[in-house]
């Protein structure tokens, strides 16, 4: 699987000389502003405070508005097995199970029990209770079960004729919990874990237990089984350590306003406040955990549209949950070395989630412009005209290196990706603590490098930097869970969920950069028989939006006999479950990258990780949107900056150009695609010009790779090579004498994130 190391970035679209320049010299020579759905600029200048309460009172209201007229339930005839006449009662009232099914189901019942604790293997038997079409009947029933029967437990299935039925199992967390416990400290557990007959203190103190070793494994086991709402601690009493359990602080506050039979029917009290966020050389995912540390709260309580660049200026929208404004506003302005800002505050009743926005605007300057061409004296000899060529002919809309990592690198972000997709967790977190190249020597490297000689989990967290928010995060949940399969998991679950997917992004970003070049390479520039376009008439007036699934069709010999696409028209799969092939040699091209890589379709749906990927369509071709640019100084006559702006659409799917199939429970089905797409890092040009990473410049043969604010070296020294110097840390690396570059122009790359 050797395109794993390969970003394929190789085809330009320009077909004059263009020029070369750097990028992102400094933070402020990047500038991004989100543009969220309703076309508004993200802007930390508003700093108004909205009134919290004045809020709850209004969402209130609008919910009592919005809220139709409920029915009373008829409760006779509910369950088959019994009449009426027993179960016209009220829900609290219910103690006893005898008292909701007859005794022949209560027998078997017990015998199910007794079989479950003399064996302690769970089987697939069942038994049928009967139907109940009333919801709070069905709880009742529920805890009834689990109160007599706390190995069991119930299941609501929908019959053939769409009827509720409820069905009694085993609960294989008996089996997991017999295996370390005695039966009836299990028991205690599950009534504690259901929340059946509650302490008033919400804590249950299993015996005495002098054995580290096993109440190690007590606590993983409990973690697995009840982490999301259970924490487990060891406390000393007079007797020896004893381990404690204890419900999450919130689920104790949510619970205690509420019979465990009303839970079904209580609304969630979270609220969100929408804000903006502006950072600058700072990745999202650190300013995200240094803004949390000031609150005191989770990762996981905040939300945003998409992941912006690191050596830049950004400001975008993110939502908080369960923090007020006045919170937020307070610890506007933490930060190190660079400050966070925010503002523009106000009250929302959800969260962001990946791709609610409408685009982003860029402002970027390049610097040390010169031409590609040794026939041009001037920068205005050749700047209009390269930049009218970016205008006409856009770009080859290829993902960015910032998405992927170092190229050539030992690890980089789509070989997690593929691990997580193979279902090799143990695999992925290995690589997330791999060092990314074998010879460097800092601080986080060696830490790395520590971790895979000896595998010390505490030993490898006290030696990583806190800047590392992503290692130290699997390195705490594995402290937490152990170095197991499980514990594996338990560490990639612990990565915020826009960052998990965004390994798995990475790996299918990789793929369309490579059937991207596939493409150009068999079929050039001319739209063939099989390509997958966008169906012209699925435009709207306005703005430009495309639907969804139903817009993407595939070109016919009649459509190429009727001319009605062009290169602009052609896009190409994001791949995922739900994905359409080009019925030509790029589909079989995609099919032959995955069968290498032992993955189908349905391997996008990664149900152990909470992520699933339906799929998605890129544009082949993007343009950049309201391009307009600036001479800033022109001192020398071969050299100059420049500032360009642009707005770049992040259309349909995780980034801009990108058409998103339909997911459930999502509604943005319309997204603007139009613009053009920068990578993460830089400009890379056409004949003659540059590409850039993060902070510098890169270029083919005669110009110079930087890397964060720098130069990128080896270790130290120089090397000559043809035409030129390569430095070891901190030079510059030349090759025969010029830049790798197109047939002309600026392609930038920007790296958009958005939902696929």
């Amino acid at each position: 699987m050797q395109f794993l190391y390969s970003f394929c970035l190789s085809h330009f679209m320009n077909t004059k000389p263009g020029f070369r320049g750097v990028i992102k010299q400094r933070p402020d020579d990047f500038v991004v502003i989100e543009i969220d759905q309703n076309k508004c600029l993200a802007t930390v200048d508003n700093q108004y405070i909205p009134d919290y309460e004045e809020w709850v009172i209004a969402s209130k209201r609008r919910r009592v508005n919005e809220t139709s007229e409920t029915v009373a339930p008829d409760n006779s005839d509910l369950l088959t097995h019994k009449s009426s006449s027993h179960i016209r009662r009220d829900l609290c009232d219910v103690q006893d199970l005898s008292e909701l099914i007859d005794e022949e189901l209560f027998c078997d019942l017990m015998k199910m029990s007794r079989d479950y604790q003399e064996t302690k293997i769970a089987s697939d038997k069942r038994v049928n209770l009967g139907t109940c079409d009333d919801k709070a009947l069905r709880t009742a029933l529920h805890f009834a079960v689990r109160r007599r029967f706390p190995s069991l437990k119930t299941l609501t299935e929908r019959n053939i004729q769409g009827e509720a039925e409820i069905h009694v199992v085993m609960d294989t967390m008996y089996q997991g919990l017999i295996e370390l416990l005695p039966h009836d400290t299990c028991l205690k557990i599950l009534l504690f874990a259901s929340r059946v007959g509650l302490p008033a203190s919400d804590r249950l103190t299993l015996p005495p237990d002098n054995d580290k070793e096993h109440r190690t494994k007590i606590h993983q086991m409990i973690n697995r089984l009840f982490g999301a709402y259970i924490e487990s601690k060891t406390h000393q009493l007079d007797e020896g350590p004893s381990i404690q359990m204890r419900l999450r602080n919130k689920v104790i506050n949510r619970k205690r306003k509420m019979a465990p039979s009303q839970e079904c029917q209580q609304e969630s009290d979270d609220f969100y406040v929408k804000f903006c966020l502006q950072k600058t050389s700072l990745e999202t995912l650190d300013a995200i955990q240094q803004l949390t540390n000031a609150l005191g709260c989770k990762v996981t309580q905040v939300s945003y549209a998409g992941t912006k660049d690191r050596k830049a200026v950004t400001t975008q929208f993110m939502t908080m949950k369960n923090v007020t404004a006045k919170e937020l506003a307070e610890v506007s302005g933490i930060g190190r070395p660079e400050k966070i800002n925010l503002g523009t505050f106000h009250y929302t009743d959800s969260p962001l989630r990946l791709g609610d926005l409408w685009g982003n605007r860029f402002h970027i300057t390049l610097r040390n412009v010169l031409p590609a061409s040794s026939e041009c004296t001037d920068v205005l000899d050749f700047l209009p005209s390269a930049i009218k060529e970016i205008e006409n002919h856009g770009f080859v809309n290829y993902f960015g290196e910032q998405r992927f990592g170092i190229e050539h690198a030992v690890v980089n972000a789509p070989r997690i990706g593929l691990a997580m997709l193979q279902d090799k967790h143990i695999e992925a977190v290995d690589l997330i603590l791999s060092p990314e190249l074998p010879n460097v020597k800092d601080v986080v490297s060696e830490a790395k490098r520590y971790f895979q000689e000896t595998k010390d989990v505490q030993g490898t967290l006290s030696k990583m930097p806190l800047f590392k928010t992503r290692e130290r995060i699997v390195l705490q949940s594995l402290k937490r869970h152990g170095y197991t399969p499980f514990g594996a998991t338990s560490a990639l679950m612990s990565i915020p969920y826009n960052m998990r997917m965004l390994y798995v992004h990475s790996f299918t970003s990789l793929i369309w950069n490579h059937l991207a070049t596939f493409r150009l390479d068999q079929y050039g520039h001319q739209v063939i028989e099989g390509d997958l376009v966008i169906n012209n008439h699925s435009k709207s007036n306005s703005d430009h939006k495309y639907k969804e699934n139903n817009s993407v069709c595939i070109v016919t010999s009649e459509d190429l006999k009727m001319s009605r696409y062009s290169l602009s028209d052609v896009i190409l799969p994001l791949v995922g479950v739900e994905s359409k092939l080009p019925l030509n040699r790029v589909g079989e091209k995609l099919t032959s990258l995955l069968t290498e890589c032992g993955l189908v379709l349905q391997s996008f749906r990664l149900k152990r990780l909470g992520l699933h990927l339906p799929g998605a369509y890129r544009k082949l071709i993007a343009r950049p949107h309201q391009l307009t640019w600036k001479l800033l100084k022109s001192g020398i006559s071969k050299s100059s900056d420049g500032n360009c702006h642009m707005m770049l659409h992040p259309g349909l799917g995780d980034n801009q150009e990108t058409i998103k199939m339909k997911e459930d429970q999502d509604n943005r089905n319309n997204l603007p695609m139009e613009g053009g797409r920068t990578g993460e890092g830089g400009t890379r040009t056409g004949e003659g010009g540059t590409r850039t990473g993060e902070g510098g410049t890169r270029t083919g043969e005669g110009g110079t790779r930087t890397g964060e604010g720098g130069t990128r070296t080896g270790e130290g020294g120089t090397r000559t090579g043809e035409g030129g110097t390569r430095t070891g840390e901190g030079g510059t690396r030349t090759g025969e004498g010029g830049t790798r570059t197109g047939e002309g122009g600026i392609r930038t790359e920007r790296e958009r994130r958005g939902r696929f």
